[in-house]
């Protein structure tokens, strides 16, 4: 009776290390693709500053170096989606007798759809700047696959619906294709498979050595033809090295420069080069965080130039949703009416992304005194709840402060649209009286407003409270409520630069005539 071959200790390290990495980093990928966008958009628009940028450019920086030099030791040994794959093909074929194999020649042209995503990723979304979270594959597997916490399908399916749906396809697909995520959908392993060509390290297996049963062939992850080479130099190849722990003659060997390498030693020397590196640039992030302080400032000289801002002196606390409903919590000094600086007082976070979030994103709210500014790449959760208890933090102050200004510019624009419809003959359209609605703005923000009809004509439009930002909502409200008389109907264009705003006002009085 044949003796049941046992796993090899360099797949066992293997193993250990794919799981460790798992629980530990399980968004490395995902951080090293943003890191990829960010030079790449940097570049492009001429906007690229590697020290504003290092932060999210740690992902990228301690992987593809070590990629171009040694070859994928990141797809095959630390990359968590990878991982996934790994074992849904081993519950697959293990548990489920799942017996599928795909011919090589329709697995050859399959590999090519790949690079058709990453090229339309630069083009489109890239270039564009578009958002498609909602159906991004890795966002909903961050969500799903937190080992400390459940899976929150229910936060997947509602922010990210068509990403968890196509999520599932892969899951299914990869209990029959193993690796079938890797090998056929990911733009990362696009990226590496182009850059990994020019590795030093390469698998050398003689033909005239090796025997008929093509064993190296039929373990390999990634499906290449390996019995057609003395030499493997394939793109493809992930450094798994299945073929070197199965070949019964021992045939096939890890070789740099042309010497041979134990596989166990390649592993741990290319985990531990990416590892260190990671390591050291999240220090070095980290290290200028706390020599800057935990907060973002805006300089005495810039306040006392300006006039008085939109908001109420003083200092106030906001609560935001960063990853899987995380709390962040921040500090928000508020001086002549402008925001001045802005302190992380506590964030449930994992500190890599808050860190490489919060230095760009605070600066921008100062800049631009506002929070409607960009999330930055690979740390798109954390961005997002910084932003958010920023507006929490500054949503009471900002209507107080404005809700005078308003009032003044709803008596204006009620004269002259009242003098509008005067001049015009129309026909009544709505019953006497005066209604409140509601509508919704930026970031899910309420806006309430009372309209007031008289003479079956809408003839005031008052705000009762809102949620958006202050700069933004005052750029629509005039213009928009102006139209909305005008026309005695909510079907108006949105404020250019302020449509969020511009939408949930004539949400609210369209809510409020229903």
């Amino acid at each position: 009776m044949a003796t049941k071959k046992k796993i090899s200790k360099v797949q066992i390290l293997r193993i250990i290390i794919q799981i460790l990495f798992f629980i530990i980093l399980p968004g490395l990928y995902a951080a090293s693709f943003a890191g990829i966008k960010t030079i790449y958009q940097g570049l492009m628009q001429g906007t690229f500053d590697f020290s504003q940028d290092f932060p999210s450019l740690i992902g990228a920086l301690s992987i593809i170096p070590i990629t171009l030099l040694l070859g994928r030791f990141f797809c095959g040994w630390m990359c968590a989606f990878g991982a996934l794959g790994d074992w849904l093909h081993l519950l697959g074929s293990k548990v489920f007798r799942i017996k599928y194999n795909i011919k090589p020649e329709i697995d050859k042209y399959l590999k090519y759809i790949k690079f058709c995503v990453l090229i339309l990723l630069v083009l489109f979304v890239w270039n564009f700047d578009w958002n498609l979270d909602i159906a991004n594959p890795w966002n909903a597997f961050g969500v799903l696959s937190t080992v400390t916490k459940l899976p929150d399908v229910a936060y997947a399916m509602q922010y990210f619906a068509f990403g968890t749906i196509l999520l599932l396809f892969i899951i299914i697909g990869s209990l029959f294709i193993e690796r079938l995520f890797c090998r056929y959908l990911c733009p990362l392993g696009a990226v590496f498979a182009l850059v990994s060509k020019l590795s030093i390290f390469k698998i050398k297996k003689p033909l005239d050595k090796c025997q008929s049963c093509r064993l190296c062939t039929k373990k390999c992850s990634m499906g290449i033809p390996l019995y057609n080479y003395d030499k493997v130099t394939s793109g493809e190849c992930i450094q798994c090295f299945k073929c070197v722990s199965n070949c019964p003659k021992k045939n096939a060997n890890i070789t740099v420069l042309g010497n041979e390498l134990n596989p166990a030693f390649a592993g741990a020397l290319a985990i531990t080069a990416m590892t260190g590196l990671y390591c050291a640039g999240n220090l070095m992030t980290d290290v200028v965080t706390a020599s800057a302080g935990t907060g973002t400032y805006l300089t005495g000289s810039a306040i006392s130039q300006t006039e008085n801002g939109q908001y109420a002196d003083g200092t106030y606390e906001g609560t935001g949703t960063g990853f899987r409903g995380a709390t962040t919590k921040v500090s928000v000094t508020v001086e002549n009416g402008y925001i001045t600086n802005i302190e992380a007082i506590s964030y449930g976070d994992d500190a890599p992304y808050f860190n490489r979030a919060f230095n760009s994103v605070t600066e921008s709210i100062i800049d631009s005194q506002s929070t409607d500014v960009d999330a930055v790449s690979g740390a798109t959760y954390s961005s997002n709840g910084i932003m958010d208890a920023v507006s929490d933090a500054l949503q009471n102050t900002a209507v107080s402060v404005t809700s005078s200004a308003i009032s003044s510019t709803t008596e204006s624009t009620t004269t002259q649209a009242v003098d509008s419809i005067n001049s015009n003959s129309s026909t009544s359209a709505y019953t006497d009286g005066t209604y409140t609605g509601t509508g919704t703005g930026f970031r899910r923000g309420t806006t309430t407003v009372s309209v007031t009809v008289s003479g079956g004509l809408i003839t005031d439009i008052e705000v009762v409270s809102y949620q958006d930002d202050a700069p933004y909502f005052n750029r629509a409200y005039n213009t928009v409520i102006s139209e909305i008389m005008e026309t005695q109907s909510t079907n108006v264009d949105a404020v250019s630069g302020a449509t969020f705003s511009s939408n949930g006002i004539m949400d609210a009085v369209a809510d409020a005539l229903n």
